[in-house]
């Protein structure tokens, strides 16, 4: 028996999805990590921005089920890429961060500094990535739609993870 279309398509998808989670995921992460270690010497800052960035992937997973959309296999990778994406958004934190430290700002310095820099080039950053997955969210096919209120929610929650929580 040769099963294909649809419960060929979504068996694939599902294990993809399985995959994506117990390797690709972790294995990016690491990466990652390692990569943001590299460039600003500190584990501190590399888990902060890490932890900041799983505290919206934590809200993202509540927001999109308060708004009746679960996780089917074909929307569960974009809460991950929005996660890794977020991370990357702290390193032009922790450049002024690490720039701050070498004039030998205090931590209160250093944080005021780092947000009145960044806020308003990273939100209008953060917010058209957003409106751009919105637009998904026009098509008229549900895991389209919900693909695309997925991601647009992670973006949007990014702005209070890490321009503020970091």
């Amino acid at each position: 028996i040769h099963l294909i279309g649809v419960p060929t398509m979504i068996g694939d998808i599902a294990s993809g999805v399985k995959n994506a989670l117990l390797f690709l995921f972790p294995l990016g992460l690491l990466v990652f990590a390692l990569l943001f270690y590299c460039w600003t010497r500190s584990w501190r800052l590399t888990l902060l921005s890490l932890a900041c960035s799983l505290v919206s992937l934590i809200w993202q997973f509540g927001f999109v089920g308060l708004l009746g959309y679960g996780l089917d296999p074909l929307t569960f990778v974009i809460p991950f890429v929005v996660f890794l994406l977020g991370a990357a958004h702290g390193i032009p934190q922790a450049l002024v961060i690490v720039e701050r430290v070498a004039a030998g700002d205090d931590a209160m310095a250093m944080a005021r500094e780092t947000f009145r820099r960044l806020f308003l080039p990273g939100s209008l950053a953060l917010v058209a990535t957003a409106v751009a997955f919105l637009v998904m969210a026009l098509i008229p096919i549900h895991t389209v739609r919900a693909l695309g209120i997925a991601a647009a929610f992670g973006i949007a929650l990014k702005i209070i993870s890490n321009l503020v929580l970091l």
